[in-house]
């Protein structure tokens, strides 16, 4: 094995391709034809069809596969004509029926056995990173493969490239496939492979800088027998979901980890991800609930110094300590009722939100257009963004800065104590940066829950880092009062799908309370004047509504955490004349004066005065701003 390197590598999440292929395919070649590699791509050459020679053979418990006996992609050759290796682009795409059949395939002329194989992947190509976003597979049973991506992570300039992983498979195998995951047609190729050996043995022992893949039939009494005892780390399970129900894994440490299971709408397999802080000796589903053979994957673990600063986080709320401040109602037949908070301030209809992730350069010119519509959107960055550099613009644009992580992974791909480094180190340099809190979080990659023995460690980690919420990439139209976890926020989908999301807008707007949310990265707007426009065009449509608020995620928080920790009590009483206490935790001044409070009054209150300050009435509502000289002060 090699010693693995650090590095984190930024990979956009399963929605980040959604509805902006029109943007990017026309800087890629076509299809067909031999092709210089375009400027600016890891390394160079002339790529070439791939010609299928005679087909590989399993002899002496090995077989090797070689890039010229590949079906489905072409040959990568150098310009003194040396072989990179079998790679795919968009001009393979006629190879296929459809895009996702595209494959890089080796057919051997017998199936391969059962069992276990040691898979060594070669390439010729050493000029630099090339697109590994793709797995090698086996064509047996659940079609066990390793993901390349995460897991080559040792890979030098100039260096030889070999990528080592294990697989085990319950039945025989067909095909070896090089399987692409993401959109490939964004990519000018993939990572080009000259030779792949698989050797038929059993390892006399797996470790976590392994990276295997099992496909493991299921019994009739739920239980998932292991080939062997296995490595500690990070697990995906994969399997189809017949009905709602949980997993168990049991260590080498006795201790137990549990694993709830819920049914896919789309009755694709459902991925359970979990850590293991010992070996794994023991799995065990609820009977009858995977419908096939399982897929288990272990991923290897990135090595990469800690995080520790000394910086601290900022306290956002305090609950030991309280603060309150009066409103007196003046008016006609007032009976007593007190005050109460709308589903939105003002008794708006919809909230409107929009978040941004990555911190790319472009974030300032889609920061400026968001503004001019009337956006508070919010910015999601990572320590080394280059919007880091801009912040102060971001600000004044309204914008709310918010946290992406210290790096960009995957938090239910990580350890446990990894996940909360990356989300409390990185909100400590934004709060440093800034000089003010950060509450607002975006998972990267999408947020997908991950246990350990004491639960899901990811939604533990964002929590423990003191956000307030973490936006996710699932779709899925909400209402103000549908949120029961701040910690959770669904939007309704990526900003490049615009016809879904123009439907879901006119959904939304027929409920009261409704929240439409849509998110993107500046970065794949485009680079045209043209494509910006498009861009501006399409927020457009959902702006300016009059009966709409559009706050940052952040602001939208605070108004959650305003409608259930304000207390409002009627302290006296009479026909003309109502006075009601207003009571709440501690709240650090910058959220305060950002935190939304707006209530309805009760029929016949014609006039508000607040903390001695008389204040306008609007159609029934009144907007309060908490006193800034009662901030910490406790009655």
């Amino acid at each position: 094995m090699h010693t693995p390197r650090a590095r984190e590598l930024k990979r956009s999440g399963p929605w980040a391709v959604i509805g902006v292929v029109a943007f990017l395919l026309s800087g890629l070649a076509p299809a067909g034809g031999a092709q210089e590699t375009p400027p600016g791509a890891a390394g160079s050459g002339t790529v070439v069809p791939a010609a299928v020679v005679a087909a590989p053979v399993f002899a002496g418990e090995r077989i090797v596969l070689t890039a010229e006996q590949a079906s489905g992609g072409k040959m990568m050759k150098s310009p003194a004509g040396a072989l990179f290796g079998v790679t795919l682009d968009k001009s393979c795409e006629g190879n296929f029926k459809k895009l996702s059949d595209a494959c890089i395939e080796w057919k051997p002329t017998a199936p391969l056995p059962a069992g276990w194989w040691h898979g060594i992947v070669q390439s010729n190509f050493r000029a630099g990173y090339a697109n590994r976003d793709f797995g090698i597979q086996l064509m047996s049973g659940q079609n066990p493969s390793v993901p390349v991506a995460p897991n080559f992570i040792n890979w030098e300039k100039d260096k030889p490239q070999i990528f080592e992983f294990w697989i085990y498979a319950s039945e025989p195998a067909t095909a070896v496939r090089i399987q692409p995951t993401g959109d490939l047609w964004r990519w000018n190729h993939t990572w080009p492979v000259s030779q792949i050996t698989l050797e038929h043995k059993t390892p006399a022992a797996l470790t976590t800088a392994d990276a295997v893949a099992l496909d493991l039939p299921v019994q009739a009494d739920g239980s998932i027998p292991l080939p062997m005892e296995l490595p500690p780390g990070n697990w995906s399970m994969a399997g189809v979901v017949k009905s709602a129900g949980a997993a168990t894994v049991a260590g080498g440490d006795q201790r137990v980890i549990r694993l709830p299971l819920a049914v896919d709408r789309y009755k694709r397999p459902a991925t359970v991800y979990f850590f293991a802080d010992s070996t794994v000796r023991k799995i065990v589903s609820s009977p009858g609930l995977y419908a096939k053979p399982v897929l288990l994957r272990h991923n290897i673990i990135r090595p990469s110094a800690a995080l520790t600063s000394t910086d601290v986080l900022t306290v956002t709320v305090d609950p030991a300590r309280a603060e309150s401040a009066r409103l007196v109602l003046t008016g006609a037949g007032l009976t007593g009722e007190p005050p109460g908070f709308p589903l939105l301030p003002r008794g708006l209809k919809t909230a409107v939100l929009t978040t941004w992730d990555d911190g790319k350069p472009e974030d300032l010119r889609c920061a400026e257009i968001l503004n001019k519509y009337g956006y508070h959107p919010s910015f999601f960055l990572n320590q080394d963004a280059p919007a880091m550099k801009f912040l102060d613009k971001l600000e004044a644009l309204n914008v709310e800065v918010g946290s992406h992580c210290y790096h960009h992974p995957s938090l239910y791909a990580i350890p446990p104590p990894k996940a909360v480094e990356e989300c409390v180190e990185m909100r400590k340099v934004l709060e440093k940066a800034l000089g003010h809190p950060v509450i607002s979080f975006g998972y990267p990659n999408g947020y997908s829950p991950a246990y350990d023995v004491d639960g899901d460690y990811v939604l533990r980690a964002v929590k423990a880092a003191g956000y307030w919420s973490g936006r996710t990439t699932w779709s899925k139209a909400e209402t103000v009062e549908s949120y029961t976890d701040l910690a959770i926020m669904a939007p309704d989908g990526f900003f490049g799908n615009a016809k879904d999301l123009e439907r879901v807008w006119g959904e939304t707007r027929a409920k009261e309370g409704g929240v439409f949310y849509f998110w993107g990265h500046s970065w794949q707007i485009g680079k045209t004047d043209e494509q910006w426009k498009k861009f501006e065009d399409f927020v457009a449509q959902f702006a300016r509504q009059p009966d709409a608020w559009y706050p940052s995620q952040g602001e939208f928080s605070l108004w959650l955490w305003a409608r259930k920790n304000v207390q409002v009590a009627v302290e006296s009483q009479s026909p003309g004349k109502v006075t009601v206490k207003l009571s709440r935790p501690w709240l650090h001044p910058y959220l305060s004066a950002k935190c939304p409070l707006s209530l309805k009054l009760p029929a016949g209150a014609e006039k508000a005065v607040w903390n001695g300050r008389e204040l306008p009435v609007v159609n029934g509502f009144v907007e309060l701003p908490w006193p800034a000289a009662e901030a910490g002060a406790s009655k």
